[in-house]
């Protein structure tokens, strides 16, 4: 009968009294001059409601409609018929002659309630109203009417009408690029626990998974509304919450290049990641982290990528950390050539030449690294990590004699570089003094003879 917004919120309702679902794929429900025709789809579950709204779904307020339909009925009555997808005629409603129910001032609405219609207050996706029995003393009642009286019933609001319940779960924390779970529920009329519902999750981030346990990972951090829609037969429900995206705390620690190599991750947040579908990138080569994989709070995670067929040669390159779906979530660049028992260790951006510690805090630097390219000399760089130090030596112009054109030389540092420095300067005035006094000593001889 339309609504009290506008005439054309017109909407109709089927209910399933069987005891089976039935498939609606197929089904017509139509006026006998044609308008509306709907072709039905979906699924009606047994002993529940499905609700069909004309033009979009408004009608009816906090009612998801379950199929949408253009077309007006007949203000002077109708004759409706439902066929299923065999043809056979399943209802029909003869009102060729009028509406024999229904209030279109008042927009009560024409309900099925026993044998025949009455007019009452709309329970979309409800039981409909009960019909008064008429005693055998009746007098009063009109055997040529078809309309049927009601008990007196109070009116209920649409927000108080019967709905199942959907939960989301409380609201969580989780780190960027971690995979994380979500666990639905939804609970019928009686919270009961539903069966065979349909879970639909929006995450915020313009993603959206059906399914009532999914998992999901966030690219970017910040807070996120999360929705969660529950639908059963003619039932829909919506719950939310709220998840908090904080910055990533994992990254490459330590790697050991050639046969035996190996890559260690530090987790340094307070909360164990789920580290599924993480990836290392090398070339052309790449290692999945396998479903439930989790790397511990405060803690270190080492792979061996020898078994992986995953295998990081000596000298320079850049090994990264993808999230799932292939984008940065760190990097670590080496270079240089180690000895047995060594390792790359990360300092901040860099990384040094140290002892190995698979799975343990890294030592400090106690290398020399000298590196020859092509350009111009720089002076001698220092830096002090727990009393040893690291020298680093770049010639940009010439190379070293005998390396060629680049080259990379790893020593012990055994003492300090200025002491060297001090010892080159003596060797060298001794090396001139021998010289000139070689010469002062030919000058004599020649002049004798």
């Amino acid at each position: 009968m339309g609504t009290a917004n506008s005439s054309s919120d017109e909407w109709i309702e089927l209910y399933n009294d069987g005891g089976g679902d039935v498939n609606l794929d197929g089904w017509v429900l139509y006026a006998q001059d044609d308008t509306p025709t709907i072709n039905l789809s979906g699924m009606i579950i047994a002993g529940s409601f499905f609700v069909l709204e004309r033009t979009d779904d408004t009608s009816i307020p906090d009612i998801s409609a379950d199929l949408i339909y253009t077309g007006a009925l007949l203000d002077g009555g109708e004759i409706l018929i439902l066929k299923n997808n065999n043809g056979n005629e399943i209802d029909k409603i003869d009102a060729s002659e009028g509406w024999p129910a229904g209030n279109k001032t008042t927009k009560e609405t024409m309900q099925k309630s026993g044998l025949g219609w009455v007019t009452a207050v709309g329970t979309p996706k409800a039981q409909n109203v009960s019909q008064q029995e008429e005693g055998e003393d009746s007098e009063e009642a009109n055997d040529d009417e078809n309309i049927s009286t009601v008990l007196p019933t109070q009116y209920i609001p649409p927000e108080e009408w019967p709905k199942i319940k959907a939960y989301a779960g409380k609201d969580k924390t989780m780190i960027v690029g971690a995979l994380g779970e979500f666990r639905g529920e939804g609970f019928g009329l009686g919270n009961e626990p539903l069966e065979n519902a349909r879970y639909l999750w929006n995450f915020g981030d313009g993603s959206t998974k059906e399914g009532q346990n999914v998992t999901h990972f966030y690219k970017y951090t910040g807070k996120y509304r999360v929705v969660l829609d529950v639908s059963s037969g003619g039932y829909s429900s919506l719950d939310i919450m709220e998840v908090t995206v904080v910055p990533n705390e994992v990254f490459i620690s330590e790697i050991k290049t050639g046969p035996d190599s190996f890559i260690e991750l530090e987790n340094k947040s307070n909360r164990e990641i789920n580290i599924s579908g993480w990836m290392f990138h090398l070339d052309f080569q790449k290692f999945i982290f396998p479903q439930n994989s989790f790397i511990k709070e405060k803690s270190f995670l080492v792979i061996p990528l020898s078994s992986a067929g995953f295998s990081i040669h000596q000298g320079k390159n850049i090994v990264e950390l993808l999230y799932p779906g292939g984008f940065p979530a760190d990097s670590f660049s080496y270079n240089g050539i180690i000895s047995d028992g060594q390792s790359f260790s990360r300092s901040g951006e860099d990384s040094f030449i140290t002892s190995e510690t698979p799975g343990r805090k890294n030592e400090p630097p106690a290398v020399v690294s000298v590196q020859s390219k092509v350009a111009q000399t720089e002076y001698p760089k220092v830096q002090e990590y727990n009393q040893a130090k690291v020298v680093e030596i770049k010639d940009e112009e010439t190379s070293l004699a005998g390396l060629g054109g680049e080259a990379n030389i790893i020593a012990t540092v055994g003492g300090s570089y200025v002491k060297s420095r001090k010892f080159f300067y003596i060797l060298l005035s001794l090396g001139l003094i021998v010289v000139s006094s070689l010469g002062v000593f030919l000058i004599r001889r020649q002049r004798e003879v």
